[in-house]
């Protein structure tokens, strides 16, 4: 089972379609308007994680307990809200693009975190 979280889909379509060869395959269209739960102090919904908690939502809806995650340039943010807050629900998380977007680093520390703390050491 794959999700994937877009603002469009045109650009990622023939990675998915590729994907739906071996596995069952969602893709879930990221909403930016509208009203939300997860709130900034000021009141602007946190879209960062409204689209992580909207795909938690949708997993939970679908009685979708376990999942690979695949997340192309703002649709890795789901991604990254799940092994943050929901860890256990991910088999695998694959980003595409310029994320994670959570702390400065240079480039020699994108590899070498991983490879002293695991994935998780990238979340400090």
């Amino acid at each position: 089972m794959i999700l994937s979280g877009a603002l469009y889909f045109h650009t990622f379509i023939p990675v998915l379609e590729e994907l739906a060869k071996r596995y069952h395959v969602y893709g879930v269209v990221m909403r930016t308007g509208g009203e939300g739960t997860e709130l900034n102090a000021d009141g602007s919904v946190y879209w960062g994680r409204q689209w992580g908690k909207e795909m938690y939502d949708f997993a939970e809806a679908m009685g979708i307990e376990k999942f690979h995650y695949v997340g192309k340039c703002h649709g890795a943010i789901p991604g990254w809200y799940m092994i943050k807050e929901h860890p256990k629900m991910l088999e695998t998380f694959c980003s595409f693009y310029m994320t994670p977007h959570l702390c400065p680093r240079n480039s020699e520390q994108w590899i070498e975190i991983p490879k002293k703390e695991g994935p998780m050491g990238m979340l400090k």
